[in-house]
């Protein structure tokens, strides 16, 4: 009787252990779906803040040879300041 015993006593604590073991796995687990879901959240709006294609159809068009032959003027190197002093 007392190994019966003894025996049902091991077997409990074995068992409250994995319940405690297996509670800890699931709150983790759920820990981390609330994390990856809001770094997603945080993400889409980090991207919704960076989306300016609005922006550029209200713009107007340039044309790129304009800007590529002002931004020729305006680079200044050593011989452009001389011949502007």
């Amino acid at each position: 009787m007392k190994e019966n015993k003894s025996f049902k006593r091991k077997l409990e604590k074995k068992q409250k252990f994995y319940a405690k073991v297996k509670d800890a796995a699931v709150s983790l687990s759920v820990k981390k779906a609330i994390s990856k879901k809001k770094r997603l959240r945080s993400r889409q709006k980090k991207m919704k803040v960076y989306d300016l294609s609005a922006l550029s159809e209200l713009l107007p068009d340039t044309n790129t040879n304009e800007q590529s032959s002002s931004t020729n003027n305006l680079k200044l190197n050593c011989k452009t300041r001389r011949k502007l002093v």
